[in-house]
């Protein structure tokens, strides 16, 4: 077998133990991360297809240009695309190794002393001071020549070549010594991946920084969730004041009929009395929901990155129109159309990665090292001399008091943890879409009641108040129909709210894919940049 062959061989052979020894430390898994999923859900009738931006299907552009301005403004979602940036950042350090680390390093020394020749009469001031500046030129001496030899240790960094020395000036018993010294070098250095530590090492970065993307998408989904609860809140309370300032004329109708009816001695001052107090008991709701609107347009204003106290013209929604109920598929889709899912199970793989580093960095490492530099005692003969300098490392642990197997162990256990997270993860996935399910269905059902109670009251109400114009009952009978009658109406309107409330819900628990569209907004900084630069 000839030279060429026998290096051939060499080669052929490294790179099959290289890539044998690489991916023997690569995350191998036998069973389904996510466990078991059922094959449907339980309580579901498909009717329509959804859009993808789910909002869309509530058909108003008030609420779908609250949404753009949340997307864009929310600090909330500022936050998670800079921590988006940092996973980013992240990633990109930890795949630094994976390429050569070059340096360039100049420099540039003048050292002057100064003693007293032997034998010369000096004083002790003299003596103690020419002490310390030979220590001191001395201890600077010797730290340079250190560096000339040493260079920077594993990155292994060349000197700069020796100095010029000039002395033998001698004034007054003294003798001043000179020294120069200028270098340019330039180094590199690079780490063997044998055992393939650093590209797991980057590959687990970079499913963290799919993991933080998908943080940012499922906040994204909360965000908008939270919009859309608010919005229709702030309807509800509109339609609470309409209502009770409707039934406040009523009332006060009401106990106009039954003054009359007094100033004739028809009826007694009990039924007056028993009036007015439903009168009060109606205008005292009205600062309450008044209040509670104010509050919901503050938690609007936040959501949209703005001052609490900013004004937005809502409301023209009507609370009975609630979307179709859209078609879910199998619980299996969360898989991909839950953000959350996918976040889990990204932290998953980088914990898989990351048993991967550990159990590489037990195996030895081998480090390269090189440079070429330039050195003289003059700048203008720098460039005359040069050095080259190569040189290997091999560095392999002995004993480290269990420290790498400790390692190991905890980056197991921590792979233990994020698989029970993500199952937990896919479990809450498909609970939340179950629990929209029967909540929406068991709404629809009680608002059927509500409303058949309503109507019920509504005529007994029509009842009482023509036994009482004729005469045959008393004023309670009217008044329990009426308050029952107004009772009725008002939860009538918050139990629709409600069921909006679960279909947003199940908007939110089946997730989807339109978050993958968000664009990061304009940073702060730029911004306030902007801002002062336009002044």
């Amino acid at each position: 077998m000839n030279y060429v062959s026998k290096r051939l061989l060499i080669c052929l052979t490294g790179w099959a133990l290289c890539t044998t020894s690489c991916t023997a430390f690569l995350p191998k898994r036998h069973t389904a991360d996510e466990g078991t999923i059922p094959q449907s859900y339980t309580d579901y009738v498909a009717e329509t297809e959804r859009p993808e931006r789910w909002w869309e299907a509530f058909e108003s552009d008030e609420l779908n240009a609250l949404m753009e301005e949340a997307f864009a403004e929310n600090l909330t979602l500022r936050q998670m695309w800079a921590r988006l940036d940092q996973a980013d950042a992240a990633a990109i350090k930890a795949g630094a190794d994976l390429y050569p680390q070059l340096s360039l390093e100049a420099s540039a020394s003048y050292d002057r002393s100064v003693r007293s020749v032997e034998g010369s009469s000096t004083s002790l001031k003299s003596q103690l001071g020419n002490a310390v500046v030979n220590g001191v030129t001395q201890g600077v001496s010797r730290g340079i020549s250190s560096a000339i030899s040493g260079g920077q240790g594993g990155l292994g960094n060349l000197g700069f070549g020796g100095g010029r020395t000039t002395g033998g000036q001698t004034t007054g018993g003294r003798v001043t010594t000179e020294t120069k010294q200028f270098g340019l070098s330039l180094t590199a250095s690079y780490e063997l991946d044998i055992w393939g530590r650093v590209r797991s090492e980057r590959q687990s970065a970079r499913f963290d920084l799919e993991a933080s993307r998908e943080d940012m998408e499922s906040a994204a989904m909360t965000v908008a969730a939270e919009v859309v609860n608010r919005w229709l809140g702030i309807i509800e309370q509109q339609a609470q004041k309409q209502l009770l300032e409707d039934q406040l004329k009523t009332n006060q109708t009401y106990l106009e009929l039954v003054e009359l009816r007094f100033r004739k001695s028809l009826v007694s001052a009990l039924d007056v009395y028993q009036q007015r107090q439903t009168v009060a008991g109606v205008k005292k709701q009205i600062p309450l929901i008044e209040s509670q609107e104010r509050v919901l347009r503050h938690e609007l204003a936040v959501l949209l990155g703005k001052p609490p106290a900013t004004e937005y013209l809502l409301g023209g929604y009507d609370l009975e129109k609630v979307p179709p109920l859209p078609r879910l598929g199998v619980p299996a889709k969360l898989l991909i159309n839950r953000p959350d899912v996918r976040a889990a199970l990204g932290r998953l793989n980088a914990a898989d990665y990351r048993v991967a580093v550990a159990r590489a960095d037990q195996l030895p490492a081998i480090r390269l090292t090189g440079g070429i530099g330039y050195s003289a005692d003059d700048f203008s003969n720098l460039f005359n001399d040069w050095f080259v300098n190569l040189a290997g490392n091999l560095t392999a642990p002995l004993f480290d008091g269990f420290r790498r197997a400790a390692e190991v162990d905890r980056t197991k256990a921590v792979v233990e943890e994020r698989l029970a997270a993500y199952r937990l993860a896919v479990l809450t996935a498909i609970k939340e879409v179950e629990d929209a399910l029967v909540q929406e269905r068991k709404q629809r059902e009680h608002i059927a009641a509500l409303t058949q109670q309503l109507e019920d009251a509504r005529n007994a109400l029509r009842e009482a108040g023509q036994r009482y114009q004729k005469g045959l009952s008393d004023y309670l009978p009217v008044l329990t129909s009426l308050e029952g009658t107004q009772f009725l109406t008002r939860n009538l309107i918050t139990a629709r709210r409600d069921l909006l409330i679960f279909r947003v819900n199940l908007y939110r628990a089946l997730g989807g894919i339109w978050t993958n569209d968000l664009e990061p907004p304009r940073r702060l900084s730029e911004e306030d940049s902007l801002v002062k630069a336009e002044k």
